[in-house]
This record gives structure tokens, C-alpha cells and sequence, in this order.
């Protein structure tokens, strides 16, 4: 025979049952999901490269605003240098130099390779609200996005969803 303690509910998942040593009591715990420590800046950021096209799964709290603080960083130096050339080649007459558009190639580049995967850490992050990706559609809207930034900052679904695991859960 086991010995006294907590076990696994088989008539109730997810439950623990207590046994006494010679029967099942009435005392049941409902265990309720652990959600994985949050991921560091490095890991968000070879998660959203790794899943940029991903559109299925979960992303936590974690993941989605690391990803924008890396987005953040990679597109300000290339705003400000683009900014600073084109400002540099406003001439005193008022009209702007030839060739000086070219200015915007950096950031449009940047803006290229990161598109995908803000996207898809986006739809990922609405997931783990338990919402659609099409809400991610809001982007369109005037101020959509001020909607959008409330479901981010709202906290995932505790345990699985009809997106998937809690993320860091995955098998």
C-alpha cells in the first residue's frame, strides 16, 4: 500500500486526493498552473526571431515587451542618423539636396526586418489574453492601438487557452 499524502485525483484532473494509508478522504486540493519564470531580454529576442512567422502559440508579458524595448533600440539610432543627415542636407534656400531621400533607406530596412516578427509576437501576445489575432487589425484603426495596448498589458489566461499552453509550457 502507498503511504499517507496527496495524489493525483484520477476521477478529477488537475485535483489532488488525500490518502490516509487505507482509503481516499474527502480533502481535494485543485492544483492550479505555475506559469514559467519570464523569459530575459536575450531569450525574447531569439524567441521572436525563431517564431517570426509564427501566428499560433502563446507569448507572456515578458517576451512581447523585451521584444519591443530590442525594437525600440534598433530603430532609434537609424531614425536619428536618418533625421540628422536629411536635416544636414536642407539647403539655406530651403530645398533638399539630391539624393538626400536615401537618408530613409536605413530605417526602412530596419523597419523591414522587424515587421514580421512584431507582428508575430503581437498576435502571439493576444493569444495568451485569449484573443483573436484579427484583433490585431486594430493597428488600421485610429487609435486602434491604444485599445491594442490594453489587451498587452492585461496578464495571460492561467492555464491552457484555445491557443495552446501557458507559454514556456510547450512540449
Amino acid at each position: 500500500m502507498a503511504d499517507p499524502g496527496w495524489y493525483p485525483d484520477v476521477y478529477w484532473p488537475g485535483a489532488l486526493r488525500y490518502w490516509s494509508g487505507t482509503s481516499w478522504t474527502d480533502h481535494v486540493v485543485v492544483r492550479t498552473p505555475q506559469r514559467p519564470a519570464p523569459v530575459s531580454f536575450t531569450q525574447a529576442i531569439r524567441i521572436c526571431f525563431g517564431k517570426f512567422v509564427t501566428w499560433r502559440g502563446r507569448a507572456g508579458l515578458a517576451e512581447y515587451w523585451w521584444w519591443y524595448l530590442f525594437a525600440a533600440l534598433c530603430w532609434l539610432p537609424f531614425i536619428a542618423a536618418s533625421l540628422a543627415v536629411f536635416i544636414l542636407s536642407v539647403r539655406p534656400d530651403g530645398s533638399v539636396a539630391p539624393g538626400a531621400w536615401f537618408a530613409m533607406v536605413p530605417i526602412v530596412l530596419a523597419y523591414a526586418l522587424l515587421l514580421l516578427p512584431t507582428i508575430s509576437v503581437s498576435i502571439r501576445r493576444l493569444h495568451d489574453t485569449d484573443r483573436s489575432g484579427a484583433w490585431e487589425l486594430l493597428e488600421l484603426v485610429p487609435y486602434g492601438n491604444i485599445v491594442l495596448v490594453v489587451f498587452h498589458v492585461l496578464g495571460g489566461t492561467p492555464g491552457p487557452n484555445q491557443y495552446g499552453p501557458v507559454p514556456g509550457h510547450e512540449a
